[in-house]
């Protein structure tokens, strides 16, 4: 083998070799999870009842400064924006905006079947005025930020450099496994949970390939959580938080009613799915006409 063959495997014309470029990314992801979640400790919890949900986000907001500290190196290597993984493009805030409103709105969707279906029902009120507005904010944040750190891994750089690969398609539907699969490990998380996540994963990989952005897909994410988590009083990903706007109960078939795993569990989210691809396409398919015809 010669030494430029030998180059190759490093090096292609436009920089580092893609699988290089994923085993660097992975390899300072990993060191960066151990420096944030073992070497450095909690410490002792704070004296109020929140403080499951706080060391929860808090775990998310250190996963989005290690996703984004590593995407920043990987740029640096590359010699690439930091923003062209997916984090840039044009009307971010809007499209971050129009994704939030649909996953609120097909949330609202998918609780309203299941609670007019007779598999949930709601037990009561659990905020009112001031504290529901307080809490409500605080936990979007935190639903926020959960959204990007792991669209962002996701769908950031390991998608960018994977589809040069095998394609944008294949790359897409391996990190949705791999996107499910890691569901395995929430409590409560049934089969047909982690096979709708899948199917969320393709969702958003659709938005980032009409789009070219992560944005929409990054507000639909937080929002449906938020709806599922906060304002209905579902579980999410098998986790219930500790504040929350309504109690609810599942009292149907966990085959229709979600279970443990909260409405994201139930066989009806696949065709709200379904909607929401259906929604993403007649977006910015229309959005990339009106481009070509100004």
């Amino acid at each position: 083998m010669t030494a430029r063959n030998v180059g190759l495997w490093f090096a292609d014309p436009t920089g580092l070799h893609p699988l290089w470029g994923l085993l660097v990314f992975a390899l300072s992801t990993g060191l960066l999870v151990y420096g944030s979640f073992f070497a450095v400790p909690f410490g002792p919890p704070p004296p109020f009842d929140a403080w499951r949900d706080a060391q929860l986000f808090w775990g998310e907001g250190k996963l989005l400064l290690i996703v984004l500290g590593s995407t920043a190196v990987m740029a640096a290597i590359e010699r690439r924006d930091f923003w062209s993984y997916g984090l840039g493009g044009p009307r971010a805030l809007r499209r971050f905006s129009w994704g939030g409103f649909w996953g609120a709105a097909l949330m609202s969707a998918l609780g309203g079947c299941l609670i007019a279906a007779r598999q949930v029902t709601i037990e009561g009120l659990l905020l009112r005025g001031g504290d529901a507005l307080v809490y409500g904010a605080a936990y979007a944040a935190a639903f926020v930020i959960a959204a990007i750190a792991e669209e962002a891994l996701y769908r950031g750089y390991a998608q960018t450099t994977l589809a040069w690969l095998v394609g944008f398609w294949p790359s897409a539907i391996l990190l949705s496994l791999t996107f499910g699969l890691v569901h395995l490990n929430n409590a409560g998380e049934s089969s047909i949970a982690v096979a709708n996540a899948i199917v969320a994963g393709i969702v958003l990989s659709l938005c980032l390939r009409l789009s070219g952005s992560l944005w929409w897909g990054i507000g639909f994410h937080a929002a449906w959580n938020w709806a599922q988590s906060f304002v209905f009083g579902a579980p999410a990903s098998g986790y219930l938080i500790e504040t929350r706007l309504l109690q609810s109960q599942t009292v149907g078939d966990p085959f229709w009613s979600g279970g443990l795993a909260g409405p994201e569990g139930s066989v009806l989210t696949v065709p709200i799915l379904c909607v929401a691809a259906v929604i993403v396409a007649a977006t910015f398919r229309r959005a990339a006409l009106s481009a070509r015809s100004m």
